[in-house]
């Protein structure tokens, strides 16, 4: 009997029978049907599966407990449970234990009705996690797999009885109740790649890596079907074939770009996917779905911030897509709220429930969260516990998207994200129709587009895996910038890093500070001047750039700010370097702070 086969075959029937709940003919036949074996092959791995389960259950450890011995007794549980760690799904992370754990949620999602109006339609959507380990879920493993037993002075020996009541209690509360269980690193709901570049592609607990890999069994078979043959050794015209692939899901966006027309020198703006190139904001998509993917390979990755002029363009359609062809699933968008409180709730929420994707939705003009921002710099962020006034440490897995009209990172996240830039013509884009549904298409083909990306990946880290020589990894996102960005780059795509150039332009605070550094160096020169002496110059050539730069600062409307305040605030930004200048200060002859900027060289990138 093939192991490999079994083992798949297997899995898609338990997810029939108890996922739509067919019965084991009906779930025989469509495994017939998608996997192209005869039904007397089902039959035998149906009938092994079901009679090495029956034996596996019958077999219980037994463990006798003493109430007057209670803590030498836990330690025989946990003995136990270390015995048959491999078949529960209790994990430990960060020193909790876990367990997996689906996650409803009632999200509303727009459908066109039969007038072909689109709607607004409340549905429940599911996604996958880990939930921590409750008393009852470890009472119900304990009674599966151990024998619990106590002393009888009737019957003068150890008799059958329930789990005792402080036994799972005194488990979860003990810090050391980790090291009896598997580690779990994350949940990933699609085939992916070990940092090293090697295929993961069997579902169940990565033992290298600590990933759990839940996966629907027909994406794995397209997988399977090709392995072999494409992902052991792939080259470079097998990637760019997959890339071609990949790109036609991204016909219909409207992704914006401005450049100039090398034959003619006039700037052109492109709207739609040409394609003979693939332009910046198209290579941030790519980035991000093949970031998606391939999650498990790297401790941190940026986020992916996808704008437009407007609403309907398809920002979270976009996103939704994406999820899907990482999840197998249609996920919930999760709206983006002005009060920061609630924000850090519902970060906070969606890291202890451990997610794989995310889609922050809904963000207009400024994004700005502390936490946001540890998220995405840190394998480990510690959000606060629901509650109370205690952080936690929870590991982090997910790959986050964040959309929004006009959106604009603070200064805190800029170099933590990617830009997307969608723009349209039309005053009502959500009625524009597309040449092919692409999340049917995801729905139908989704192993297909799996097959692609990690084509492409295997490809660039069979051959090197590393960045050209001539760019500079993204600070903070070494591996992720070697693996991801070279893979695209090598491939002939834009860098996506430079589309954080985007970001900066569209920040408000980093226009201000340009053009108040422009404004003194405009009116000082290579001299100093003091914050007294600044704002005289302001006053003295009223509605000239110095003065606009002081008023457009942030304080109140038409009132000139303070000797103070303009200290305060350039304190704040000594020796910052933006727009190509830096603003530096020292003391002069009397003591007195002095600020003066200079002009720095730029940094240049590939």
């Amino acid at each position: 009997m093939n192991t490999q086969n079994s083992v798949e075959i297997v899995a898609l029937l338990r997810s029939l029978i108890d996922e739509q709940q067919m019965s084991e003919a009906d779930a025989i036949m469509r495994a017939v049907e998608t996997c192209g074996l005869t039904a007397l092959q089902v039959v035998e791995y149906w009938q092994a599966h079901t009679a090495a389960q029956h034996a596996v259950e019958a077999t219980r450890i037994p463990v006798e407990y003493k109430k007057t011995e209670h803590a030498v007794s836990v330690d025989r549980y946990l003995d136990a449970l270390r015995t048959v760690k491999d078949r529960v799904t209790i994990f430990a992370t960060d020193g909790r234990l876990v367990d997996l754990a689906d996650h409803k949620y009632r999200a509303k999602v727009w459908v066109r009705d039969d007038a072909g109006t689109k709607i607004a339609v409340e549905k429940e959507h599911t996604i996958f996690g880990t939930s921590p380990l409750t008393i009852t879920a470890l009472d119900d493993v304990i009674s599966r797999h151990i024998e619990s037993t106590q002393y009888d002075g009737k019957a003068k020996k150890p008799v059958e009885v329930g789990v005792p009541p402080k036994v799972a209690p005194t488990i979860i509360g003990r810090s050391t109740s980790a090291h009896s269980f598997r580690r779990l690193n994350g949940v990933i709901g699609c085939p992916s790649l070990r940092p090293d570049g090697s295929l993961m592609v069997r579902q169940g607990h990565d033992i290298d890596t600590g990933y759990y890999l839940a996966c629907d069994v027909s994406a794995l078979c397209e997988i399977e079907t090709h392995h072999k043959m494409m992902l052991d050794n792939p080259d470079e015209g097998q990637a760019r074939a997959m890339l071609r692939h990949v790109r036609q899901l991204l016909g219909g966006f409207p992704f914006h770009d401005a450049g100039e027309d090398e034959s003619t020198g006039i700037t052109r703006r492109l709207y739609e996917v040409d394609p003979d190139k693939v332009t910046l904001s198209e290579s941030v998509a790519l980035a991000g779905l093949m970031t998606s993917v391939c999650r498990s390979m790297f401790d941190v990755v940026p986020g992916f911030c996808i704008s437009a002029n407007g609403y309907g363009i398809g920002k979270t359609f976009l996103s939704e897509i994406f999820g899907f062809v990482v999840t197998g699933r249609q996920l919930p968008s999760y709206f983006w709220s002005t009060n920061n409180e609630e924000n850090d709730k519902l970060l906070a929420t969606l890291l202890l429930q451990g997610i794989a994707f995310g889609i922050l939705d809904n963000i207009n003009g400024r994004l700005m969260n502390t936490l946001l921002a540890q998220w995405l710099s840190s394998p480990r962020p510690e959000p606060r516990q629901l509650g109370s006034n205690t952080t936690i440490q929870v590991r982090q897995w997910a790959t986050l998207f964040m959309n929004g009209v006009n959106l604009a990172p603070s200064d805190d996240l800029e170099r933590r994200l990617l830009y997307c830039d969608m723009m349209t013509d039309t005053e009502r884009p959500q009625d524009r129709t597309f040449k092919f549904n692409p999340m049917t298409s995801v729905q139908q083909n989704r192993g297909q587009y799996l097959l692609a990306v990690l084509t492409i990946m295997r490809w660039h880290m069979t051959t090197g895996g590393q960045l050209p020589s001539h760019i500079r990894p993204l600070a903070g996102f070494e591996d992720w910038s070697h693996a991801v960005v070279g893979a695209l780059v090598r491939l002939g795509c834009p860098n996506p890093i430079k589309s954080q150039a985007r970001i900066r332009d569209k920040s408000a605070s980093a226009n201000a500070d340009v053009s108040l550094f422009k404004a003194i160096r405009e009116a000082f020169k290579e001299k100093g001047a003091t914050t007294t002496e600044l704002r005289a110059h302001a006053v003295a050539h009223t509605g000239g750039e110095l003065f606009t730069a002081l008023m457009a600062l942030g304080w109140d409307k038409g009132v000139l700010p303070s000797v103070m305040s303009i200290g305060k605030h350039l304190g704040n930004k000594a020796n910052m370097i933006t727009g190509g200048l830096k603003l530096c200060c020292h003391k002069n002859r009397v003591n007195q702070q002095e600020w003066r900027v200079e002009v720095v060289d730029a940094i240049k990138d590939a």
